[in-house]
């Protein structure tokens, strides 16, 4: 029997995956969205509830003001609100200010917040809903926390605590980036047999052919990254961490972007 009660707030291609995910496992769950002006007045509904509050927030950090917005719902719904799950990406330390803005608004010290990104495939690769499902479901945030996170969430997702919420943020953008050096080195492959002219394909097929783990390389050209994640996630790593390396795979990504 869950005790708790869900809102999703963002209903884009994330949360309405995690929105899915929790219904299917029979969770009570609703949600709204950041331009339905109708969803605070729905939010607001809880403050006579008397059961606790989950709140899971999917809108992206690019959006204006990200921590007045998620301080802002939680005001909203009101004391009754017992946790909040971030599974946007965010900057390493977001989850720990984002505590401080839900407190400034006059809620309870010590409300649970804790990160939770999202791995999953975009629609035009497959059901996000069922990926995210697939794979473990990581986790970050105060170690007290840990026990009601496995608690509330083992029903609907493979449970990985990894600590602090600085290790899932950051994890995350590392994630995504390394998908993006894979790109670069296959458009590396590709600059050097055009130079040569050797045929690309089958160059590659050493990386596709061999059943290697240490190796395995899938042919992910030709094109360059972007995307909802793998460039914005990129600027933001670039950003709390410059590097040449990091410089070198946007100057290569540049040269496929004609």
């Amino acid at each position: 029997m869950h005790t708790m009660i869900h809102h999703v707030v963002g209903l884009g291609e994330v949360g309405g995956a995690i929105l899915c995910n929790l219904k299917d496992a029979g969770y009570t769950v609703d949600g709204s969205d950041i331009s339905d002006y109708a969803g605070p007045k729905v939010m607001s509904g809880y403050r006579h509830c008397t059961s606790p509050i989950c709140m899971h927030v999917c809108i992206p950090f690019s959006h204006q003001d990200f921590g007045d917005w998620v301080g802002a719902w939680a005001q909203t719904i009101g004391e009754r609100l017992s946790l909040v799950v971030i599974h946007a990406t965010v900057p390493p330390g977001t989850t720990q200010t984002l505590s401080k803005h839900i407190e400034a608004r006059g809620l309870p010290r010590g409300i649970p917040v804790v990160h939770s990104p999202v791995n999953g495939k975009h629609k035009s690769t497959g059901s996000m809903e069922v990926y995210i499902k697939s794979l473990p479901k990581f986790f970050g945030g105060h170690q007290k926390d840990k026990g009601l996170v496995e608690r509330e969430f083992r029903e609907v997702w493979d449970v990985c605590w990894l600590g602090d919420a600085r290790i899932t943020e950051t994890m995350k953008l590392l994630a995504t980036t390394y998908y993006g050096l894979l790109i670069n080195w296959t458009q590396f492959v590709h600059k050097i047999c055009k130079a040569l002219d050797i045929p690309y394909e089958k160059a590659m097929s050493v990386f596709t052919m061999i059943d290697s783990e240490d190796w395995r390389i899938d042919n992910k050209y030709p094109g360059k990254w972007g995307g909802h994640c793998i460039e914005p996630n990129f600027e933001l790593l670039y950003s709390i961490f410059p590097h040449s390396l990091l410089e070198a795979m946007a100057e290569l990504n540049e040269e496929f972007r004609a």
